[in-house]
């Protein structure tokens, strides 16, 4: 399905440095994206982690480095299994 967005992303990722900088913060969106499809406030995910809502908020607004501890603790709520890979460039 394409949209607008896609679309525009698709165009963008062809700059080489555009794509690098997108590469780099794929991480942090895949931990955004997990917390935003819980469709849990940040309250609620708060208190189901343990952890403080501006904790949570900080990671939410990737304003957040979260510690390998902090990610397994937030994926053993959410009976989930944190897994960290090496792929090629």
């Amino acid at each position: 399905m394409s949209n607008k967005f896609s679309d525009f992303l698709a165009e963008k990722l062809k700059d080489p440095e555009f794509k690098e900088a997108y590469d780099d913060l794929e991480p942090d969106y895949d931990i955004i994206r997990f917390l935003v499809d819980t469709e849990l406030s940040t309250q609620e995910i708060a208190e189901k982690t343990g952890f403080s809502r501006n904790t949570i908020f900080k990671i939410q607004m990737a304003d957040a480095n979260p510690s390998l501890k902090t990610l397994k603790q937030i994926a053993k709520s959410f009976g989930q299994k944190l897994r960290i890979r090496f792929e090629p460039a």
